[in-house]
């Protein structure tokens, strides 16, 4: 269903590949990993304009026994990117275990 390739991009170069395949009308899908660490997240961007952020890569804990997610952490990191970068009029967390 996806042509997933690996590679490394600068924010220039995907913002690049996004544009050119929002004009095509095709879902993109990236895999994020924040600065220096292994934390991550898969992003889809669908049409229009519908993304799915999924925290699925390395998780960042509050509490790892629990397996508590620091929801707070990927929203401040995370979401100023997004908004920076898409018009992002709403946006929902939803945790399913």
């Amino acid at each position: 269903m996806y042509n997933w390739t690996t590679e490394n991009k600068t924010i220039d170069q995907l913002y690049e590949i996004i544009n050119l395949k929002e004009h095509n009308k095709e879902t993109i899908g990236v895999d994020l990993y924040w600065k220096d660490s292994d934390i991550g997240v898969k992003l889809l961007i669908f049409e229009p304009g519908e993304i799915l952020l999924s925290i699925d890569i390395n998780r960042k804990y509050i509490d790892k026994e629990t397996q508590l997610i620091d929801f707070n952490w990927y929203a401040s990191k995370i979401l100023p990117i997004l908004c920076n970068a898409f018009f992002v009029t709403q946006y929902k967390f939803t945790f399913i275990y």
